[in-house]
C-alpha cells in the first residue's frame, strides 16, 4: 500500500503540472517503500535529494506558468513556496546531522502532509486563472 494515493482530486488539468505531481507522489511513497531496506547514505543522499531537487524544479515551473497567465496571487503563493523549501531543508539537515530514525519519520510526514495540502489547496488557487473562466491570454506559452 503507498504512503501516498494518488486519485483525480489532485488534478490540476494542467498537463505538466500533474505530471510533476504525480511525480512527487511517486518520489515520497518510493522513499518510503524504501526506508527500511536501504542504509542510510542511500536513503539520504539520492532519494531525499532527489525530491529536494524535483520539488525546487517543480516550483519553478509552476511560478513560471503562473506569472505567464498573470495570476494575481503570485507573490504569495511563490512565498509558500519557498516556506516549504526551508523546511524540507531543515528537517533534511536534521536528519543528516542526528540521523534519527524519528527525524527522518518527520521528514517523510512532513512531505506527504505539504504535498497534499499545497496540491489541494495552494496550487488549485491558480488553476482558473489557467484553465478556467479567470483564464488570461498566456505569452506565447503551450502547456
Amino acid at each position: 500500500m503507498a504512503f501516498l494515493d494518488w486519485s483525480d482530486k489532485f488534478l490540476t488539468g494542467i498537463h505538466i503540472i500533474d505530471a510533476d505531481h504525480q511525480n512527487l507522489f511517486a518520489i515520497v511513497n518510493s522513499i518510503h517503500e524504501n526506508r527500511d531496506s536501504m542504509t542510510r547514505a542511500q536513503t539520504v543522499e539520492p532519494m531525499v535529494g532527489a525530491l529536494f531537487d524535483y520539488t525546487n524544479m517543480h516550483f519553478e515551473r509552476e511560478e513560471k506558468i503562473m506569472r505567464d497567465y498573470a495570476f494575481p496571487g503570485l507573490t504569495q503563493h511563490a512565498e509558500r513556496h519557498r516556506s516549504i523549501i526551508r523546511r524540507i531543508q531543515s528537517r533534511i539537515d536534521k536528519f543528516e546531522m542526528e540521523q534519527r530514525d524519528s527525524d527522518f519519520d518527520e521528514l517523510l510526514k512532513f512531505s506527504g502532509n505539504w504535498l497534499i495540502s499545497h496540491v489541494l489547496k495552494s496550487d488549485m488557487e491558480y488553476v482558473p486563472y489557467i484553465t478556467g473562466p479567470l483564464r488570461a491570454f498566456p505569452t506565447g506559452q503551450n502547456f
